[in-house]
């Protein structure tokens, strides 16, 4: 029984996938939007999970590991990339360049990249950069997270597909607003999700529209209370229990 359901989970996930990214694609073009050449450099950064590397990726620069040009990435792929939740989506398949897959047995010229939140779900460390270390003027980067708990339903495991359903669900639900951590919580709005769960893909209008209203709620209410002199101090605070963490770090030991 398991067994058949997967198969057209299996199928029905695929077709998901490449409607998304034919989607977006067609949206991004409506604004002269193809590749990352059409953005100004580092305007969009995208992170995606290496799964046969077992490494994170930020695309597009991440993409020149296999030999591809980052300024010829399709962002849309890249896009479909960071979206292909485990399961619910099937993994993009990457080939490498002939360059990079020269001596390489045919099925290690291919890299599966799936969600970069299985890495890492909340990667606001990816628009500092060097411009709060170096005494720059600082542009406030501020998150946005969906927070709440979901309602809790057994999940139903009947076979390994089923079981890899419900692990992913937990991955992706288990946690609420106390796990934002506290050192990015000065700048992070926090939207409730009013139960709804990541994967529910079929919403009704009133639950889409709810979301929507819940956004845009918690977002005024942040904005309504933004001082940037707060941000700065928090923001230094911040550099400065990093830097104190990595002093106190032990030293890697060769093996």
């Amino acid at each position: 029984m398991d067994r058949t359901r997967g198969k057209a989970v299996l199928e029905e996930r695929l077709v998901f996938g490449e409607a998304l990214e034919s989607w977006i694609r067609k949206m991004l073009e409506q604004k002269g939007i193809r590749t990352f050449a059409d953005l100004p450099q580092g305007k969009l950064l995208i992170t995606a999970s290496d799964i046969s590397n077992g490494t994170i990726l930020v695309l597009p620069d991440d993409i020149r590991r296999f030999g591809i040009d980052p300024a010829k990435l399709d962002v849309a792929k890249a896009v479909r990339m960071s979206c292909s939740i485990p399961y619910f989506f099937d993994p993009v398949v990457i080939r490498k360049s002939p360059v990079f897959s020269k001596g390489l047995h045919f099925q290690d010229q291919f890299v599966y990249v799936v969600d970069g939140g299985l890495l890492s779900n909340f990667p606001l460390w990816l628009f500092d950069g060097d411009r709060t270390e170096r005494g720059r003027d600082v542009i406030p980067v501020v998150g946005f997270k969906m927070v709440g708990k979901t309602e809790v339903e057994p999940a139903r495991i009947k076979g390994p597909l089923s079981m890899l359903q419900a692990l992913v669900e937990t991955m992706l639900t288990a946690h609420d607003e106390r796990y934002i951590e506290q050192i990015n919580r000065f700048r992070t709005v926090k939207i409730p999700t009013l139960g709804i769960k990541p994967t529910q893909f079929h919403l009704s209008l009133q639950d889409s529209t709810a979301l929507y209203r819940s956004g845009a709620t918690a977002g005024s209410e942040f904005f309504n209370g933004w001082n940037m002199k707060v941000y700065d101090e928090q923001l230094d605070k911040q550099r400065k229990e990093l830097r104190k963490k990595q002093a106190e770090a032990p030293p890697l030991i060769p093996v």
